[in-house]
């Protein structure tokens, strides 16, 4: 990549220049650990943590992440999409009241692993069923492909495998991609909904 010298004023010039340009991308997590009643703009301020990340960002997601085939032990984390082509999850340490880059992404989200794009949206859904906790997740690709996986938790090997997988190619960026469940459909059928609109 061609690197331009910046002026005093900011503008760009033509002429390439030896300076490195350094970018420096950030991802803040702010929590609040304390009750509504004593709600403070400051105190969550300073529950922020901040991790300094090597890509650009493009879509944050959070969602849970079922640790065992029943929908009992389960977790929040992020998901962030970046330039890099990856997803990069986020688990948080409870113990330590932090979050921490997992790196072992592969062992808990699978179909998020080995993208050919940068993803530019991503939805899940966790289906409880007769055989355990299913995770149907939707991902648009920068490239125009939507990629539609099943997952499962594998109780013999402690990590959740990819079942389905389907792709799809369009023609251009996939921007959004949602999942509906039988529950949204019955919520749109009803006629109070419909009075609220």
């Amino acid at each position: 990549k061609d690197e331009t010298e910046v002026d005093d004023k900011g503008n760009g010039a033509d002429t390439p220049t030896d300076k490195p340009v350094i970018e420096h991308y950030y991802f803040n997590i702010y929590a609040s650990l304390v009750t509504p009643q004593d709600f403070d703009l400051n105190t969550i301020a300073q529950d922020c943590q901040t991790f300094e990340i090597e890509f650009v960002p493009y879509h944050l997601y959070h969602t849970d992440l079922y640790l065992d085939h029943t929908m009992n032990y389960r977790e929040q984390v992020w998901v962030l999409s970046g330039s890099d082509c990856s997803a990069h999850i986020y688990r948080e340490d409870k113990e330590k009241q932090c979050f921490y880059e997992e790196s072992a992404a592969v062992q808990y989200f699978p179909e998020l692993c080995e993208l050919s794009a940068i993803v530019m949206w991503i939805d899940i859904r966790n289906v409880d069923t007769a055989d355990g906790v299913k995770r149907v997740t939707a991902v648009g690709l920068e490239s125009g492909v939507v990629q539609l996986s099943v997952v499962e938790f594998d109780v013999d090997t402690d990590k959740h495998v990819v079942t389905g997988l389907w792709r799809y190619d369009y023609d251009g960026p996939v921007l959004s991609c949602r999942l509906f469940t039988d529950q949204s459909a019955s919520v749109l059928r009803d006629n109070e909904f419909k009075r609220k609109l």
